[in-house]
């Protein structure tokens, strides 16, 4: 593999995976905060989370353009695509999640499925944290 490539794409999946890694916490946080009545700032960290994603989309964008103009083998572009792709349903989910909390009235669902709510997206957001570790060790 071509080591300026490799040493680029490095950069641009760090900051990526670092914006995927603000966009989950941020949407935790303001589940969080929905769930303590902390609606201005629960707004505000939905807002920062979906700004995080889109700022991750970029990087994306940047990252699949640097694959298509690369000198490296088919079968290793395919697998960088996979990899970026199944990255980005992560960052689609907490986005799309986001925009709706900013719809719907939050504090009138039930406090047993809020509570389920800040418990799951407390598992999603470890999970996340160790999906983006095991991306940092795969291109050490």
């Amino acid at each position: 593999m071509p080591q300026k490539f490799y040493k680029e794409f490095k950069k641009l999946m760090e900051k990526y995976l670092d914006k995927i890694d603000d966009s989950v916490e941020s949407f935790k946080n303001a589940i969080v905060y929905f769930n303590s009545m902390r609606t201005g700032e629960a707004r505000k960290e939905l807002a920062k989370s979906m700004n995080a994603e889109k700022e991750a989309d970029e990087l994306r964008r940047k990252m699949i353009y640097l694959l298509e103009e690369a000198d490296i083998s088919p079968e290793l572009k395919e697998d960088f695509f996979h990899l970026i792709k199944r990255i980005e349903v992560v960052a689609d989910y907490v986005k799309e999640a986001a925009s709706s909390l900013t719809i719907i009235p939050y504090l009138e669902v039930p406090i047993e499925l809020r509570e389920g709510y800040e418990k799951m997206i407390n598992k999603v957001y470890k999970a996340s944290k160790k999906v983006c570790e095991a991306v940092r060790v795969l291109l050490d």
